[in-house]
């Protein structure tokens, strides 16, 4: 199913940068974020190409390095769980969308600024994206299916990146 962005209402996806390092699943509760954040609007059927342009275009630190994501997600027990994103084999994680990632509304997405010259955990499945890196395959281990629309979709279409300076969960 394709989504019209047209049409189609986009959800808040809460990114947080880190230059070096993700952040720790422990600064992530229901009453405090980390610093570093970028509020985007977006669609399910984005995929991780568009999330790095944009990101790259709103933030000069997203800029000077290999870019890792994290998907970080409320456990149904009440703690929050991070979990690194990757691509399909055979195809690099740019071309998945977050549905494909299994990004749900409310998740929140870590991302970590690596220097190009660090080759910390440089294996297959480190979630690190550039247009050439390849990845395997990965699930999401959650109660519940991924929730909202979804599908192969078209290109841009952010209609917004706000950067919040504040650390608190509530601050939407």
């Amino acid at each position: 199913m394709s989504i019209d962005r047209e049409k189609t209402c986009p959800f808040l996806l809460r990114v947080f940068l880190k230059t070096g390092a993700h952040n720790p699943v422990e600064s992530y509760s229901q009453t405090q974020v980390p610093d570093g954040e970028l509020k985007i609007y977006t669609w399910f059927d984005a995929t991780l190409a568009e999330l790095t342009k944009l990101l790259q275009s709103a933030s000069p630190e997203a800029r000077r390095g290999r870019l890792s994501f994290s998907v970080v997600f409320l456990h149904p027990r009440g703690s929050y769980l991070m979990r690194p994103v990757m691509g399909q084999s055979g195809g690099g994680p740019g071309d998945r969308t977050l549905k494909e990632l299994g990004v749900e509304a409310g998740d929140y997405m870590d991302v970590a600024v690596l220097s190009t010259h660090d080759r910390r955990g440089g294996g297959a499945s480190d979630g690190l994206y550039s247009a050439s890196s390849r990845h395997e395959n990965s699930s999401r281990s959650r109660a519940g299916g991924a929730g909202g629309a979804g599908g192969a979709g078209g290109t841009g279409g952010f209609l917004e990146v706000m950067v919040a300076s504040a650390g608190t969960a509530g601050a939407a």
